[in-house]
């Protein structure tokens, strides 16, 4: 039977790749055999019975130990770098005086492995050091420490205590009173709950007054529930002394973010006489007991 043309150019369409596999093969397999151990390996082969594609995956075994084939490179290697990864921490960072303040530094370091058959998928063998740069300030809501009034020099942006406001047992006043430090803490934070944003601390008049006035009143409990503490009676007349206070405070205006204008005029008041000429100064808000020159 007589073979056509076109079945002969069919025939070698169809042969040709698995010609040139089993060739491939023949020049492949002998340097295999010549040293098994490092040159085992997996053949991909690709066609569409017009144009073949072949690639070479060493595998686990197929390289040196500590090695793998990198298609880049086109031969097995050890671990080559990948690319660079950028990276931060933060830093050390203080404040003189009271506030916060942030830093951070800004690093690189590289990634080391290879890029493997058949379509260069990265394999990470491990990343090297952290080359870190200096230390950056990113943020500073650093203050300088409040100082005695009178003190300083008055200049702007200098911060000094008052004095006649009493937070806690710094302040020498804290111990005026007929109170134990423990109900004094609750006058201290009853007075701060007026205002959430101004968080005023009680001056001296107002906290010996209402120290006065809740002793007073746990003294008539005593007296009409004889063989009461002096503790148990503080407690069971502290909702009375806490609405008395609150009342005040709202008469007053305390509760009004508006009394910032006063505690700034006391504060403006307070300076230039510590200072002994005149002086602009702002209530420092959330404080409790600082102004601010200005």
């Amino acid at each position: 039977m007589k073979i056509t043309k076109r079945a002969k150019k069919m025939i070698r369409r169809f042969f040709s790749p698995i010609l040139a596999a089993v060739i491939s093969l023949i020049f492949v397999i002998p340097s295999w055999a010549a040293d098994p151990a490092i040159n085992t390996g997996t053949i991909f082969y690709q066609t569409n019975m017009s144009n073949m594609n072949v690639a070479v995956n060493p595998g686990g075994s197929g390289c040196a130990s500590g090695q793998m084939w990198d298609i880049i490179v086109g031969r097995c290697t050890s671990p080559l770098q990948l690319r660079t990864v950028s990276t931060s921490r933060s830093c050390s960072c203080s404040c003189s005086g009271s506030g916060y303040c942030t830093s951070q530094q800004s690093g690189t370091y590289p990634v080391f492995g290879w890029r493997l058959p058949p379509a260069g998928s990265e394999q990470v063998s491990s990343t090297g050091s952290t080359s870190w740069g200096s230390c950056v300030e990113v943020t500073n809501a650093c203050v300088k420490d409040p100082i005695a009034p009178g003190t300083g020099s008055g200049t702007v942006g200098e911060q000094f205590y008052v004095t006649i406001f009493i937070c806690n047992s710094s302040n020498p006043s804290y111990y005026s009173g007929p109170l134990s430090a423990s109900y004094k803490e609750i006058l201290i934070q009853m007075y701060r709950s007026f205002n959430p944003v101004l968080l005023r601390c009680p001056d001296y008049g107002g906290y010996l007054n209402w120290q006065n006035f809740w002793v007073g009143l746990a003294n008539q409990y005593q007296a009409a529930s004889p063989g009461t503490s002096l503790d148990d009676a503080l407690l069971a007349t502290w909702s009375t002394t806490a609405a008395t206070i609150r009342q005040a405070a709202a008469i007053n205006g305390e509760e009004k973010p508006s009394y910032q204008t006063n505690l700034n005029v006391f504060c403006t008041d307070f300076a230039t006489s510590a200072y002994g000429r005149p002086i602009n100064a702002v209530y420092v808000a959330g404080s409790g007991d600082k102004c601010l020159i200005q």
